[in-house]
């Protein structure tokens, strides 16, 4: 099979991930994934003591036992941007979690419609983005 996706199928891929993820919802999260797919992420480590989460199994152990460990999570889109040649796709949002939110970033590379490979990037925690909903504020340039 060689499906690949057009623009509109990887914003689809990148809507209904945050969707899933704001109801919790690991079925539909792990649905969009190949069986052989792995994950990335810093956050990975004190769950698995590795950053590379290989396998869609693994990523479920993994992202159950992160949400295990979390009270409050919400995702707000910010944007996406897509390669369909390369079949790849960068989704940009806001990460709300236990009252702390973050800018973050997730790459995924996709293989016949399905995503391959994820990585989660991360920016630092801002009091400016306390609220979900919040607009980001506009920094001055430094001098």
């Amino acid at each position: 099979m060689n499906v690949m996706l057009d623009r509109a199928g990887m914003l689809r891929h990148a809507t209904e991930w945050i969707a899933a993820w704001n109801r919790r919802d690991l079925k539909v999260v792990l649905g969009a994934f190949h069986e052989e797919a792995s994950f990335r992420s810093p956050r990975a480590v004190p769950i698995t003591g590795v950053p590379l989460v290989q396998g869609k199994s693994a990523m479920e152990r993994y992202w159950r036992a992160s949400l295990a460990r979390l009270r409050a999570l919400e995702f707000s889109l910010l944007g996406v941007v897509c390669d369909v040649e390369a079949q790849a796709m960068l989704v940009h949002y806001l990460a709300h979690l236990d009252g702390t939110t973050f800018r973050a970033g997730e790459l995924f590379r996709f293989k016949d419609g399905r995503k391959i490979y994820a990585e989660a990037l991360y920016g630092d925690a801002d009091a400016h983005f306390a609220a979900p909903g919040t607009a980001a504020p506009v920094a001055a340039a430094p001098a």
